[in-house]
């Protein structure tokens, strides 16, 4: 499991020298925080045609006996084809385990299982280290803590990439990625971080707190929810990615687009955009707003709220009676930098201990 990861640190002395030589030539790019330094430019697509948008769900962490799960690539894909029903599958092994053999038949069954329209298969790894753990997707080589011990090294190793990172559990075992600090060379690349992982989905509140950290701190990311699962077990939690069809091309444009969303429920459906900016946007914007949210879930809605800067809630709207589809269209003024994004709370029937399950959307950010 997880725990096991910790091992990765005791290095060899080569490698603590390779360690403190890379160290010694990285540059000065710290992580900040509450920076205004802009994530991605400015957009301002009001004047086009609204893309229409699916609605997919999957897992984008897990891992196989190439690293220290269980099972083979194949038997991974497989499974999440056929028992879980997604339609995307994320095999993220730690690259420190992995080698050029195992990494590229990780590729060469990702390749294999996927079938455009039906199910996608998604090669990518975990960067595992003291100060946290990052998966790294659309990118041919691997890039472990052995070479790349720090956050910084990372981020400035992939900046002119097209690489995709999505930040792992922050929080776990005390890795908190520093508290999710910006780094400026981390801008380009990072579209998301985890808000439930393994068996603590949104609804335990473990994870969930990062987000709104990060999104303070300046990272333009969306939230995921992913079962990190190191065998085939399933707990029905899903990362959701809004694109226009099942390619593998269109998943990871709209994954580095940042349009995702959380969820605990796996088939709550949820649509978020102001005019034709879906989340995930960047807009430049004043005055009035209008957003249009739909939400159909097989469970009943108790509560929708529309969040902004520093947690605060924006919007509202509650439900007394049982209510499974709902369309809001709340009305706000902008006046500068302000983000808001989507939370809805509904009735549990999977967890008998858990009594709700709450969802996340990515955010749209105006005048940033």
């Amino acid at each position: 499991m997880k725990k096991q990861v910790s091992k990765l640190l005791l290095l060899s002395s080569c490698s603590l020298l390779l360690l403190l030589l890379a160290v010694s030539c990285a540059g000065n790019d710290e992580p900040l925080i509450n920076s205004s330094t802009p994530a991605t430019p400015l957009i301002n697509t009001e004047d086009t045609t609204l893309i229409a948008m699916n609605i997919y769900f999957g897992n984008m962490h897990a891992h196989t006996k190439y690293s220290d799960g269980s099972g083979t690539p194949a038997e991974g894909y497989a499974w999440a084809r056929d028992v879980a029903k997604m339609d995307f599958y994320a095999i993220t092994d730690h690259a420190e385990y992995l080698f050029g053999d195992e990494w590229s038949s990780i590729g060469v069954q990702a390749s294999v299982f996927t079938e455009n329209g039906s199910f996608v298969a998604i090669r990518g790894f975990e960067w595992s280290g003291g100060e946290g753990h990052m998966n790294v997707f659309n990118f041919n080589e691997l890039r472990s803590t052995v070479f790349y011990p720090t956050e910084q090294l990372l981020f400035s190793s992939l900046e002119k990439t097209d690489a995709i990172i999505q930040l792992n559990h922050p929080g776990y075992i005390g890795a908190s990625l520093h508290n999710v600090a910006y780094y400026p060379s981390g801008a380009a690349t990072t579209s998301a971080i985890e808000t439930g992982n393994d068996n603590d989905g949104n609804n335990s509140g473990v994870y969930i707190d990062y987000y709104d950290t990060a999104l303070g701190n300046g990272w333009k990311v969306g939230p995921t929810n992913n079962l990190d699962n190191h065998s085939l077990i399933d707990n029905k939690h899903r990362t959701v990615i809004l694109a226009e069809e099942l390619t593998e091309s269109s998943l990871l444009k709209a994954f580095a687009a940042r349009r995702i969303y959380s969820t605990d429920d796996p088939d709550i459906k949820i649509k978020f955009r102001y005019k034709n900016n879906w989340m995930g946007a960047v807009v430049k914007k004043t005055g009035g707003i209008k957003f249009d949210i739909t939400i159909e879930d097989n469970e009943p809605i108790k509560k929708i709220e529309l969040i902004t800067n520093h947690r605060q809630v924006a919007a509202s709207v509650s439900f007394t009676e049982t209510t499974n589809s709902y369309t809001w269209q709340p009305e706000l003024t902008v006046g500068s930098k302000s983000y808001y994004y989507v939370k809805v709370t509904s009735l549990n029937f999977f967890e008998a201990d858990l009594d709700e399950q709450i969802a996340l959307t990515a955010p749209i950010w105006f005048n940033y």
